[in-house]
């Protein structure tokens, strides 16, 4: 079974270059006949930025320490073994929103956050509340909104895909 161990010694060193393993990765398809590589892509059905509002990426944080452990790119395997069950994820948000609003697995509004840290497990003035992810895979997507409890116009939503695993 499991045991609480207390908190970690605050002067404790992770090597954290190690912890996270990318899954593997691909090439991007060649354009089609006619077009024009360096030409950019439409973003086909995105919210609109005219609010300055956009998800910039997220974070794993370890959540017992509040320190964050690195950024997630989406493709991530988190093995609990190497990170510890001490975590938190984290929304980086550009702009100045109200709220942002964290859809888990197609589950609209699993949490909505008014004050930075945006966290998915939530926070009391930025100490973040542990995340205690099973095994598997889960697509999270956040989304800014201009005012409190996801309400007023949306921002540049990001939707990130990661595998969680234990190897103990």
């Amino acid at each position: 079974g499991l045991r609480d161990l207390g908190e970690p010694p605050r002067d404790r060193h992770l090597d954290w270059v190690a912890l996270v393993r990318r899954a593997g990765s691909r090439a991007p398809a060649p354009p089609p006949p006619n077009v024009d590589p360096a030409a950019p892509t439409p973003a086909v059905g995105a919210p609109s930025t005219a609010n300055g509002l956009e998800v910039t990426g997220f974070t794993l944080v370890d959540a017992c320490l509040d320190r964050d452990q690195y950024p997630l790119q989406g493709g991530e395997k988190i093995d609990l073994a190497r990170t510890g069950d001490c975590l938190a994820l984290r929304a980086d948000v550009s702009g100045a929103p109200g709220s942002v609003r964290f859809d888990v697995d197609g589950r609209v509004a699993q949490r909505i956050e008014n004050v930075a840290p945006y966290a998915l497990s939530g926070d009391r003035s930025g100490d973040y509340a542990i995340w205690q992810p099973g095994r598997g895979t889960y697509r999270i997507r956040a989304v800014p909104f201009t005012g409190r409890a996801g309400s007023g116009s949306a921002g540049a939503a990001r939707t990130l895909e990661i595998t969680v695993e234990d190897s103990r």
